[in-house]
């Protein structure tokens, strides 16, 4: 952020998505996270607080401001594909309050605070651009809700389904996701989605970075998608490497996949 000459800073909100307390460096775990561990280490930590359990519920509060009870997002589970739920029409999100501050505001990652209208997706809570998903998970490669035979319990599911079906995105694709604005977007498919994820941020970045950056001040949310299931490793070799002595976990969660994401997550906070 730069407040030189009383102008406004920039913001930067980033939210990771199921980083346990074991899954960082500098709460003592094997897993390579170095970046994380210095902001950690040079800023707050406030390890006391507590928040819902679920995906909705935290982040309607982290949005609003508001216990997820004042704004009816206090589901013990998380908002499900196709379902109605989301921030209200007259809850005030952050995006919206930095808009009608003269912001530039955008938003890079993962939403699952509504999506039935596009009134409760981000292009309708305030924010100039949207580049991710909006449901609650989706695949890293062909960006899909990820769906299952209701008898296999050997992999984490959210969606299970009774009946199997094929799909061009790939068998147990359910649906596709992935939007910029409120166009979906295919030409990426099979591409690691953090590595498009970066590559939107740099381009909202570099021209304040440019010799003439623009008047308006930023205000960027970025949403990773990292550490969600599906457990699926990047691409490059050198972050499944960087974990090959890092074992344990379940039939349900492979701690060297699990490693190897969360190196990768560590370089996205590092770039950014």
């Amino acid at each position: 952020a730069s407040t030189a000459h009383g102008k406004a800073p920039h913001v930067v909100l980033l939210v990771l998505d199921d980083v346990g307390w074991a899954d960082v460096g500098f709460h003592g775990s094997d897993f390579p996270t170095p970046n994380i561990d210095k902001l950690a280490n040079t800023g707050v930590q406030l390890e006391r607080m507590y928040v819902m359990p679920q995906c909705s519920p935290t982040r309607a509060a982290i949005m609003t401001g508001r216990y997820s009870f004042r704004t009816g997002l206090q589901h013990f589970t998380t908002i499900a594909p196709g379902a109605t739920p989301g921030i209200a029409e007259d809850t005030h999100t952050i995006a919206e309050t930095f808009q009608a501050a003269g912001y530039s505001t955008h938003m890079v990652g993962k939403w699952h605070l509504g999506y039935s209208r596009w009134s409760q997706t981000p292009m309708g809570k305030g924010f100039d651009t949207f580049y991710g998903y909006l449901q609650g998970q989706t695949d890293y490669y062909n960006r899909t809700i990820i769906s299952c035979r209701r008898a296999n319990v050997a992999a984490p599911c959210m969606y299970p389904l009774n009946r199997w079906a094929h799909s061009k995105f790939g068998d147990g694709a359910a649906g596709y996701d992935f939007w910029d604005n409120k166009t979906a977007v295919y030409q990426d498919l099979g591409k690691y989605t953090v590595d498009a994820y970066e590559e939107r941020i740099e381009r909202l970045l570099r021209p304040y970075a440019s010799a003439s950056p623009p008047s308006q001040p930023l205000f960027l949310y970025y949403a990773e998608q990292q550490l969600h299931i599906p457990l699926e490793a990047p691409p490059e070799p050198e972050y499944l490497e960087r974990c090959r002595d890092v074992h344990g976990g379940s039939g349900q969660v492979n701690r060297t996949i699990l490693c190897s994401m969360a190196s990768r997550l560590d370089r996205s906070v590092g770039r950014l």
